[in-house]
């Protein structure tokens, strides 16, 4: 219903004009009336309404007067000006200053006003389809801007942003929209956190600017934003979806420091397996540093997967989980580094990664330790079971299978001579005649191939991936790799990245 105010000095016009219309049928209902133009200013500025139905001459301020005050404030308001006929001139003026028509007293009439009142009715459909347009556009340009905000958040949390990067100011979904309600839910279902925030609606006098969400690795945030402040009022009892941090609203200025904060409280409700709390409950904010994970524990469980030990991985798994869970580590980019690590350890194995999608759900810190704990098994089982090309000769097949097992430590033709209890130069001859190629050599390839694998599924430095994979010099793994491959270690990297090697 569109909210109409009757302004007239007259009290029995006041009451024909409220008597003669079936207000409801036209779709206006009358919010307040007014005997002179500085009470209904007041009454414009408490209500807001869509039209205002004016006498020109009134006392104190006439009507004129009123239209004017109205548009100095900003306001929309329509205004329909009441005039006698010898008051033509100030009808003129009234136009002249926005009001939408104007009826004669003397020849009103329900068939007139209902005409005005029909045309006044169509201008504010328009204007609210404008408004309407208006507000999703600049809804979906905030939505746009989502993602460089996420992204923003997470390269100062790392140190990578560069001096003056992201400076850009916030769009708003509305002009007005000057406040912010944000919540942070662990919940990778966005339609189903809007409807329950929806649910439990918000306490703020008027309507809400705009409500979006946005989802990224599991969690879900929503934003409610509003030309004064306004309050969630809670989780619904009983909903499953709803858990996670939100606050009480702050300036638009502050989304970006906010929603970072909360992102914070969400990790620490990930680890600990905790509900719903408003932010100001958890008396936390984030670290000036982000403490740094150590490679070892990559580099270790790797390197155990490769030889197949599945309890020393195990082990490995757990010491990496505790120092997380440890330094409370921003649980997006623990689910970033599992899933990465969860693609290597597939490719190792031979065989296709499992879905990604239950990891980035994982809606606490326990569940995805045994996700990926149960993925570990599977990937290990089907890297143990998975046929070797092997030789006719068991004592070959065995060297064979020790080289792939401890590629990464010292191993000599000597030392696997021992091995298999032989003399070294029949084990020199008898290799490269059953494998096709010297042992030393099949022992550099073997390790080139690793090699290969940690620069492009891993971060690691170029000298710590040649000490990974059984180089003790740097040089002498440089040198082996490039004769090759034909690159060196970086060469190799920059194009693997590049799409642009086939090696």
């Amino acid at each position: 219903m569109w909210k109409l105010i009757i302004v007239e000095d007259e009290p029995m016009v006041r009451r024909t004009i409220r008597n003669k219309v079936n207000w409801e049928q036209l779709g206006f209902t009358i919010v307040g009336e007014a005997e002179n133009g500085e009470d209904a200013l007041q009454l414009i500025q408490e209500n807001n309404p869509d039209l205002v139905i004016a006498d020109i001459v009134m006392p104190f301020m006439d009507g004129i007067e009123l239209l004017k005050a109205t548009r100095a404030e900003g306001r929309e308001t329509r205004f329909l000006m009441l005039t006698c006929m010898n008051e033509f001139e100030y009808a003129r003026q009234a136009l002249e200053h926005g009001a939408s028509a104007y009826v004669l007293k003397a020849s009103m009439d329900v068939e007139s006003l209902a005409e005005a009142l029909l045309k006044i009715r169509r201008e504010l459909e328009n204007r609210t389809e404008i408004h309407e347009l208006q507000s999703r556009s600049k809804l979906y340009a905030f939505e746009q801007q989502l993602p460089l905000l996420w992204d923003r958040i997470f390269t100062h949390m790392v140190g990578t942003a560069g001096e003056g990067e992201g400076d850009e100011p916030i769009v708003r979904p509305e002009r007005g929209a000057g406040y912010v309600w944000i919540g942070v839910f662990l919940c990778s279902a966005p339609d189903r956190c809007l409807a329950e925030v929806k649910e439990s609606g918000f306490a703020v006098a008027g309507q809400l600017a705009g409500l979006t969400s946005y989802c990224h690795s599991g969690i879900t945030t929503v934003f409610a934003f509003a030309d004064r402040p306004l309050r969630w009022n809670g989780p619904t009892a009983g909903t499953a979806v709803m858990k996670g941090a939100y606050t009480r609203a702050f300036p638009v200025e502050e989304l970006l420091k906010i929603w970072a904060q909360l992102l914070h409280a969400a990790d620490r409700l990930w680890y600990d397996n905790r509900q719903t709390v408003e932010y100001d409950a958890l008396r936390t904010k984030p670290e000036d540093a982000l403490p740094l994970l150590s490679w070892t524990y990559e580099k270790e469980l790797l390197r155990e997967f490769e030889q197949a030990k599945l309890e020393a991985c195990t082990k490995t798994l757990e010491a990496m989980w505790a120092e997380q869970r440890r330094l409370q580590y921003p649980l997006v980019l623990v689910k970033s580094g599992i899933l990465h690590l969860d693609q290597v350890l597939a490719r190792i194995a031979g065989r296709p990664a499992l879905p990604a999608r239950e990891l980035l759900e994982a809606a606490f810190f326990d569940e995805m330790k045994y996700l990926f704990g149960r993925r570990l098994s599977l990937y290990m089982h089907h890297h143990t079971s998975a046929k070797v090309s092997l030789t006719d000769h068991e004592e070959v097949n065995k060297m064979i299978a020790y080289i792939r097992q401890n590629y990464d430590a010292p191993i000599t033709l000597k030392s696997l001579s021992r091995y298999v209890s032989m003399e070294e130069h029949y084990v020199s001859r008898l290799f490269k005649k059953k494998a096709g190629e010297s042992l030393i050599h099949y022992l550099q390839n073997y390790r080139i191939e690793k090699a290969k694998g940690y620069l492009s599924e891993t971060d690691m430095i170029v000298s710590d991936v040649g000490r990974s994979v059984g180089f003790a010099n740097d040089n002498y793994f440089n040198k082996i790799f490039k004769r090759t491959t034909g690159l060196t270690p970086s060469e190799f990297r920059k194009r693997f990245k590049h799409g642009e090697t086939s090696q």
